[in-house]
């Protein structure tokens, strides 16, 4: 029965081409981790933490990791000093395409139907 709620709870990644011609895959952040974003929204490092959550690699695992000992808003920090040099129009698009999965994944979803 675990090896069912595992293949469930399994997380979707993305494919995002950016304008720089780059891809990177992205996840959908859970709700947990955008309430928590939302506690400091005010600042720099909710971008950061939002991106942290969910930049994958193209075997769907996070790109980043936030440590038991960090705060998520050092997350964020760090996430942001670890990309510092990318334009704002690339962070941009990952984290608008981060917010697509997370709140309408549907619109992402591939046109390939995987058949039995």
């Amino acid at each position: 029965m675990s090896s069912v709620i595992d293949r469930i709870k399994k997380r979707a990644f993305y494919a995002v081409k950016l304008v720089n011609g780059e891809t990177v895959h992205v996840c959908g952040v859970l709700n947990k981790f955008l309430t928590e974003a939302r506690t400091f929204s005010e600042d720099e490092e909710s971008v950061g933490y939002l991106i942290g959550q969910g930049l994958t690699d193209d075997s769907g695992q996070k790109v980043f990791l936030k440590s038991e000992s960090e705060s998520s808003k050092e997350f964020g920090a760090r996430v942001l000093a670890e990309l510092d040099g990318m334009g704002p129009d690339i962070r941009q698009e990952i984290i608008d395409a981060i917010f697509k999965v997370s709140y309408t994944p549907e619109k992402m979803k591939p046109d390939a139907i995987v058949k039995n």
